[in-house]
């Protein structure tokens, strides 16, 4: 952002935002993540990690939440607590389990570059399914070549390597 300008392609690049600021610091913690857990992985149990990382996780979101001037869940509702344990056992702790078991397999810098695949299948799912107005996100050309470069640097990743050369993962 801010270094590139291709107006005529449908890139316009003018300067670094707040957004941007957050997207850099997330890469830089999602990769510390994918370290640290990967050296706890090696030392102990997957599940117990993954039951630490979750009730400590927990427990950080629920110290923050104190501080919060926004309105709270309301918990009385059924299908509120409904909605909650799906995305907690659903979108949270299983997915974690699965990310551990690759994590046991593979080093973390391939499944860093395998889960990069989520904002490619973010895009692709907002552009087929419709939000609550009826309307899809447009795919534009930025996001096009984005999604093929995520794609093609998983795919470098993934394929072994050509006969007479280390793989160093």
């Amino acid at each position: 952002s801010g270094m590139v300008s291709l107006k005529p392609f449908g890139f316009n690049f003018t300067g670094v935002n707040y957004g941007d600021l957050l997207t850099l610091l997330c890469a830089v913690l999602t990769a510390v993540y994918f370290v640290l857990y990967q050296s706890l992985a090696e030392r102990y149990d997957e599940l117990s990690v993954n039951v630490f990382h979750m009730c400590g996780a927990a427990a950080f979101m629920w110290v923050l939440s104190l501080f919060s001037t926004e309105r709270h869940v309301d918990l009385s509702n059924t299908g509120t607590v409904l909605w909650l344990l799906y995305c907690a056992i659903f979108a949270s702790a299983l997915s974690f389990v699965f990310l551990s078991m690759a994590q046991a397999k593979l080093s973390a810098a391939k499944v860093s570059v395998i889960c990069s695949l989520e904002s490619v299948f973010a895009m692709l799912f907002a552009a087929v399914i419709p939000g609550r107005n009826g309307a899809v996100e447009p795919i534009t050309l930025a996001a096009v070549v984005g999604g093929l470069l995520i794609t093609l640097g998983v795919i470098k990743i993934s394929v072994r390597p050509a006969k007479g050369q280390i793989d160093k993962n």
